[in-house]
């Protein structure tokens, strides 16, 4: 896992040149002024995702791994905490599913540790990573939150 500020992103451009394009694009492209929704930088290996949400509560939270995929979340406006577990860490069995290929991800309950994004912050979720976003400031939740999420594709 990666956390840091998109001003800092130039730190991480070496690390893949698919995460590299996806911190261009955040940096570059103002993708948070869009309306939400679906934007290709190529095609099904590198691709935004515009939300605009109200944090959840922490109560029945999920936390959430992908195989396929790296997520690399840009808080664009607003304030939320996202969970964290490395894979290692979540005991077996524990899953609330079994993994879905086509929507590439498997669940777990809970919140995991806490840490809080405030706007201009990124993290960078890698397969073994598993992380439970758009959670509250607070454990009632009801933040507004404008995110981009880029999906990189793994292979």
């Amino acid at each position: 896992m990666i956390i840091d500020r998109l001003d800092h992103a130039v730190r991480w451009m070496t690390a893949n040149p698919r995460i590299t394009m996806a911190l261009k694009a955040l940096h570059e492209t103002d993708l948070a002024a869009r309306a939400p929704g679906r934007y290709d930088l190529d095609g099904d290996r590198v691709y935004a995702m515009v939300q605009t949400y109200d944090t959840k509560p922490w109560a029945g939270a999920k936390r959430e791994a992908h195989r396929r995929y790296i997520d690399v979340q840009y808080i664009a406006s607003g304030t939320e905490k996202m969970g964290y577990n490395p894979l290692d860490a979540i005991e077996p069995g524990t899953e609330l599913d079994p993994f879905d290929v086509e929507k590439d991800y498997i669940l777990w309950p809970g919140t995991g540790e806490l840490v809080t994004f405030t706007a201009g912050m990124i993290a960078v979720f890698y397969p073994w990573d598993v992380h439970a976003p758009c959670l509250g400031v607070t454990a009632a939740g009801g933040d507004p939150v404008v995110k981009v999420v880029v999906k990189v594709a793994i292979d």
